[in-house]
Parts: C-alpha cells; structure tokens; sequence
C-alpha cells in the first residue's frame, strides 16, 4: 500500500483547535514518564532516594518558596549571573564590532579569540579561586570567561554578515569609516547582535552550575551540592528545573 505523502504537508502548524493544548499534553506526557520511572526505581528497593516522583518535588517546591533562605540563594545566583553576562557583554560587543569592521584586526586577534572559544571553562575554576577567592568575584570572573569569547565571536560574525554593497555604498557618498560603522554596519547588525546576546545570557546560566558547584555557600549551586550530601534529591531536581526554565 503506497503512502499518501499529500497527508502530510511541508513545515505546516497544528490547527487552532489543538495548538494551545500541545503544552499541556507534553507536559503531563513527560509527568506520566517522570513518575513511571520514579516507580520502578522506588520498586527496585531505594525507596524514591535517588530518583523522586514528582508530587514530592512540587511539594518541596512549596516549602522551598515560603522560605527566605531559597529566595537569598536565587537571588544572590541572578546577581552574579547578570554581573558576568554585563561585563562580558560590556567589553565583548565593542570589541567584536570593531573586530567585524576591521578584518585586518580581526586576523591579528584570530588566534587569541579561537583559543577562548574553545578553552574548557570548567579547567578555569581551580585557577580563578587561586586569583579571586572563593566569594562571588570568583564566581563572577568564570562567568564573565565563560561567555565572553562566544560573544565576541558572534558579534564580530554579525558584523562580518552585513552586506559589503551597503558599506561600498555609504563610502561612494562620502561617509567617513567611522561614520559607516555607527550608521551602516551597527543598525544593520542589531537583531544579530540581539540574538547573540540571548545566547549568551544562555550560557552564562549553564556556566553558572560550573561556578557555583565548588566551594559555594550560597546561591542554586549550593542547594545541589547539600542535596548531594544529604540525599535531597527532591531539592536537586527542582534546583534543576529552575535552571530549565
């Protein structure tokens, strides 16, 4: 029996009907699982230790907020997240305009910015605690690492991606180079530069576990690792749910 390709059309949405209910199917088809799991391997005699069903997590949820200390580890993990994206983004965007604009430059900071982009920032932590302590400027400085090579890199590339006609044609009409770059290549790489900076905020979350998993007395990292310690695997997973959304 042939199969009728004409069922199925190229990159076409659900209807209207089913669009908003798609979520709330995922999400209870990914509860079913998480708590199918949860009970086979509470079956298996660990008693739901390593692997908590889901109700309990929501339930942890619920103490957990009403009290002070998990708002002082969120917000103390949001400040030195906003701290390192704003310093790399500070330092990252000038630079990787420039960087785009001049591909002279850009060939000279070539090996320097492939180097960072590559380098296992989780390696970093144990020299970046010799440098800055244990406290939140360590913290901050592996974010700031962590995100900033990847932010140039993309911004110098939305710079790169801007058309040469509109930069040859600003320079027939007489705009000075430096005119062409605040007029022409920047408002033209905005949106791009925009996007890499969502990215960035992105990685700086994920580079957040790295900083925070090692000799940290405060912040989400420290709920995970005194979960770790005292089997609250409950506070972990919703440590990592957190971090998801």
């Amino acid at each position: 029996m042939a199969f009728d390709l004409s069922l199925i059309r190229l990159r076409e949405g659900p209807a209207s009907s089913w669009r908003g209910w798609q979520p709330v199917v995922t999400v209870l088809a990914i509860g079913a699982v998480w708590e199918t799991v949860a009970l086979i391997m509470a079956s298996g005699g660990s008693g739901g230790i390593f692997f908590p069903r889901p109700w309990k997590v929501l339930l942890t949820g619920v103490s957990m907020i009403g009290s002070s200390g998990f708002w002082q580890a969120l917000a103390i993990s949001n400040f030195r997240v906003v701290a390192g994206f704003t310093l790399a983004a500070f330092v990252a965007i000038p630079l990787g305009v420039f960087l785009g604009s001049f591909p002279r430059a850009a060939g000279a900071m070539a090996p320097i910015m492939d180097f960072g982009r590559y380098l296992p920032v989780p390696a970093l932590v144990p020299l970046s605690i010799i440098w800055a302590g244990v406290g939140d400027l360590q913290k901050i400085l592996v974010l700031f690492i962590g995100c900033f090579f990847h932010l140039l890199v993309m911004v110098t590339d939305s710079i790169r991606r801007v058309p040469q006609l509109h930069v040859d044609s600003a320079l027939t009409l007489g705009a000075s180079p430096l005119r062409v770059v605040f007029k022409v290549l920047l408002p033209a790489s905005m949106p791009q530069i925009f996007d890499a900076c969502r990215v960035g905020v992105a990685l700086t979350w994920s580079y957040l576990m790295v900083a925070e998993l090692v000799a940290s007395e405060v912040g989400l990292g420290a709920i995970i690792i005194r979960g770790e310690r005292f089997l609250e695997t409950d506070r972990i997973f919703l440590s990592f749910l957190y971090w998801g959304f």
